[in-house]
This record gives structure tokens, C-alpha cells and sequence, in this order.
């Protein structure tokens, strides 16, 4: 990009026989030399993991990046987090016979 001055000649204007101003009545500068700043955007979320446990509280997760595009040219880096958990397989595990106890009860124990 440039940028044109124009240079006038009337502070004061000649008169009276006196001479014009010396020099250009314009001055081209280059501005905005490097490439502008790009702020960096997050790809979509990936699908969720598979759950850390079969049964039982466990959790997953997700990712993304600050790829689309990346921060360039002194732009900003994405806000937020690149990684998300959630809880899943909520509840205790179904119960397991061992056998029978005293009188017929049954003995339960809870898988892990």
C-alpha cells in the first residue's frame, strides 16, 4: 500500500513575483510492508473417546486444534482449551452370584 501527500504551496502563497515552492508537490511512501496479523480459529471437536471404564464412573474426551488457520504474524492464539472431558458410564457395575450364603442369601459382589 502506499500512501500519496500532496504538498501544497500556500503557507504563504508566492506573490509579488516570488518563486514557487521548491521541491515535489507530492511523496509516494510505502505503509504496511509485512503481511497483516492472522488470529488463529479452532477446528471442530472431535468425536468423544471411548469411555476409560466399561462400567462405573469413567470419563472421555475430546480434541480440536488452533489450526484453521494458526496465529500468523503476530496474530492471536485461540482462547479456550484444546482438550474437553466428560463423565460417562455413571452408576456402580452390576452385581455379581458368588453363591449362597447362610440360609440361602445370595453373595453379591460388586464388579470394579
Amino acid at each position: 500500500m502506499k500512501i500519496i501527500s500532496k504538498i501544497q504551496c500556500t503557507n504563504p502563497e508566492p506573490q509579488f513575483g516570488g518563486d514557487n515552492c521548491a521541491g515535489l508537490s507530492s511523496d509516494n511512501t510505502n505503509c504496511n510492508l509485512g503481511p497483516c496479523p492472522i488470529d488463529g480459529d479452532w477446528t471442530s471437536w472431535s468425536q468423544y473417546s471411548g469411555c476409560s471404564v466399561s462400567c462405573g464412573d469413567g470419563t472421555k474426551s475430546r480434541s480440536r486444534s488452533c489450526t484453521s488457520p494458526p496465529p500468523q504474524y503476530g496474530g492471536t492464539p485461540c482462547a479456550g482449551q484444546d482438550t474437553d472431558h466428560t463423565n460417562c458410564n455413571l452408576g456402580s457395575c452390576p452385581s455379581q452370584l458368588m453363591g449362597l450364603g447362610l440360609h440361602g442369601v445370595p453373595l453379591l459382589v460388586a464388579q470394579p
